[in-house]
């Protein structure tokens, strides 16, 4: 008699055809999991292990043959385009017809990644890959001595960016400074982007966001920019621009 199993979810009918045989859960199904992941073919969850473990032998009253792909992404979970289309997710299986694919895998603070895929009709085509962070790139400086008056401030060199920038999100970009003068100075800074493609973006600073650096005073002055999405990924280079209101 055969045991059959219930109602399958995506997920579940993706494992059967993957690691079943005549649509039911064999002995090895298990075992043949963990080995398409120590090669790299696949990503399982302790969910997926479960249902292989514990319907073994067990049998599908009906499969439904599925035609699609899976790009697994380390569960990153970024989001899949075919040319401008989005369709759908890393780490799932998405459903398409047929055919030669170069797929475009994109995610805030990553580098896109093509993916090209062969999905032949009736079977989940499958890739694994690792999406590289979005780096940043110190760009050229535009950070003057301000020695006017009797405050004197410096650039000591070092600085804070984050690493990667967040599109579409407020980051914070700082720099230490120090004045050698003999009165506070009181500034804001803002700060120059520029895109991989070499489109500039710059944020002129917030005087409601002023620091008082007194003198003989070495700190960090920040500013907080909404990066706009629409520099795009890739690397970027970063330039702090100095603005001061009085010193």
């Amino acid at each position: 008699m055969v045991d059959y199993l219930g109602t399958l979810t995506s997920r579940e009918q993706d494992l059967l055809t993957s690691f079943g045989a005549s649509g039911c859960v064999l002995d090895t199904s298990w075992k043949d999991a963990m080995n398409a992941e120590l090669e790299g073919t696949t990503k399982l969850t302790s969910i997926d292990m479960r249902f292989l473990l514990d319907n073994k032998g067990k049998c599908a009253k009906t499969v439904t043959t599925r035609t699609g792909f899976i790009i697994n992404a380390g569960s990153i979970f970024a989001n899949v385009y075919n040319g401008a289309t989005y369709v759908g997710k890393t780490d799932a299986t998405i459903e398409i017809v047929p055919g030669l694919y170069v797929l475009t895998v994109k995610k805030t603070g990553y580098n896109d990644k093509e993916v090209p895929l062969e999905v032949k009709s009736g079977e989940i085509a499958s890739a694994t890959i690792t999406l590289e962070k979005t780096t940043v790139v110190p760009g050229e400086d535009e950070i003057p001595v301000d020695d006017t008056g009797t405050s004197k401030l410096s650039w000591t060199g070092n600085r804070k960016f984050p690493s990667p920038i967040t599109l579409g999100k407020d980051n914070w970009f700082g720099i230490e400074v120090k004045n050698d003068g003999t009165k506070t100075w009181v500034g804001y800074i803002g700060v120059k982007l520029t895109a991989a493609d070499g489109t500039p973006w710059s944020y002129t600073g917030d005087n409601t966001m002023a620091t008082s650096v007194a003198a003989g005073v070495t700190k960090y002055i920040w500013c907080k920019a909404s990066v706009p999405a629409t520099l795009g990924t890739g690397n970027i280079a970063v330039s702090i621009l100095k603005y001061t209101i009085s010193g």
